[in-house]
């Protein structure tokens, strides 16, 4: 597996591309092919202990090659995680770079949270403004309040 990371600081994006190509695809895609043949059902033999070459011809080509990119998926992706100490704030957005039976490639697009730096905070100070209210005050939005229900309540009468 061939990975590479490029960070894009401006929009807080990673943007990781990960290969699967010879061997280690050919594998993975025997894997999912061997996963995938203990669903078939061949005539004459019980479900999942038919002989591995008689189920893969009723195994569809595009469903291996689905799942072992879908394994390999999940396994880049999680690596890529912890190898780089990353931490998204959002699901990665996928693109695919190539997909065939020789090679797979895939870019993961990785939000995160953004770098700040903190400036002097400490040691300031804030003037602390004295507010006045008074009753006339309090009573003009009591009523105002009060106002405001009533005529909720006499629009629900008037639908009904």
């Amino acid at each position: 597996m061939e990975t590479k990371l490029e960070r894009i600081n401006e929009k807080c994006e990673l943007h990781f591309i990960a290969t699967i190509e010879g061997e280690e695809w050919k594998n993975a895609q025997q894997k999912a092919l061997v996963a995938l043949a203990q669903n078939v059902t061949v005539k004459g033999f019980r479900k999942g202990k038919a002989p591995l070459a008689q189920a893969s011809r009723l195994v569809n080509p595009r469903d291996v090659l689905d799942r072992a990119a879908d394994k390999f998926v999940q396994k880049a992706y999680k690596e890529m995680l912890e190898n780089n100490e990353v931490k998204p704030v959002l699901q990665p957005e996928l693109a695919v770079n190539d997909f065939s039976a020789e090679k797979f490639s895939r870019t993961f697009i990785v939000v995160t949270a953004p770098e700040v730096e903190l400036g002097e905070y400490k040691g300031i100070t804030i003037e602390k403004k004295q507010v006045r209210v008074y009753k006339a005050e309090i009573e003009e939005e009591l009523k105002a309040m009060a106002d405001s229900i009533i005529a909720l309540a006499i629009k629900e009468k008037d639908n009904f």
